[in-house]
C-alpha cells in the first residue's frame, strides 16, 4: 500500500468515527409490560424492523396478591430500551421492583418506567413490605447443596478415578 493510500483510508476510517451520523444511532425499544388483576402479563415490544406481542401466565409459587414476575422475550441485542410497567388496578405502590423504575399514578394504576441500556431477563415488583417477608416456595440452600453435588460431583468422581488408576499401576509396576 502506498503512502497516498494509506493516509486517504486513515482519513476515511477517522471521518468514519469523528462524523458519526446521529440518524444511524440505535434506536431504543420499546417494551410495555401490563399485569393483570389475574397474575398473567401481557408484553409488548417494538422496536426498527421488528415487534412481538406475548401474553404469560404467572410462574408457579409465586401469589400475584404478593408479587408479580414476567419474562421478557430477548430483542435484538445492542439496543437500548425504554420500558414502561403498567400494575393492575389496586396492586399499591411497590415496596421493591426488579429493574428499578420511576413510579406515578395514572389513573387508579401505578406506571413505571425506565431507560436501561439492554433488556433485562423479567420484570419482578413486590408489593410494599413483601421484601422482607415474604419467600419464594423454593429454597435457596437446597439449591445451592443441590447444585454442589451435581456439579463439584463429578470433579471429586474423576479425581477419584485417576486417583485409583494410578494407584492401580504404581501397584503393578511394584510386583513386577
Amino acid at each position: 500500500m502506498t503512502r497516498i493510500a494509506r493516509s486517504v483510508a486513515l482519513a476515511a476510517f477517522g471521518c468514519a468515527l469523528v462524523c458519526r451520523d446521529p440518524l444511524f444511532a440505535a434506536q431504543p425499544v420499546h417494551i410495555a409490560v401490563d399485569f393483570l388483576a389475574d397474575g398473567r402479563c401481557a408484553v409488548s415490544e417494538q422496536g426498527e424492523r421488528f415487534h412481538a406481542s406475548l401474553s404469560y401466565v404467572a410462574p408457579a409459587g409465586v401469589s400475584p396478591d404478593v408479587e408479580l414476575r414476567c419474562t421478557i422475550p430477548a430483542p435484538p441485542k445492542g439496543f437500548p430500551v425504554e420500558l414502561v410497567v403498567s400494575l393492575p388496578p389496586g396492586f399499591p405502590l411497590p415496596g421493591g421492583e426488579f429493574p428499578r423504575m420511576q413510579w406515578k399514578d395514572e389513573g387508579g394504576r401505578w406506571q413505571g418506567t425506565a431507560a436501561l441500556p439492554s433488556a433485562p431477563a423479567f420484570v419482578r415488583v413486590l408489593q410494599a413490605g413483601a421484601s422482607t417477608v415474604y419467600r419464594s416456595s423454593r429454597s435457596t440452600a437446597d439449591d445451592t447443596i443441590r447444585f454442589g453435588w451435581n456439579f463439584y460431583g463429578w470433579f471429586v468422581f474423576a479425581g477419584l478415578f485417576i486417583g485409583s488408576y494410578f494407584l492401580g499401576v504404581r501397584l503393578s509396576r511394584a510386583r513386577a
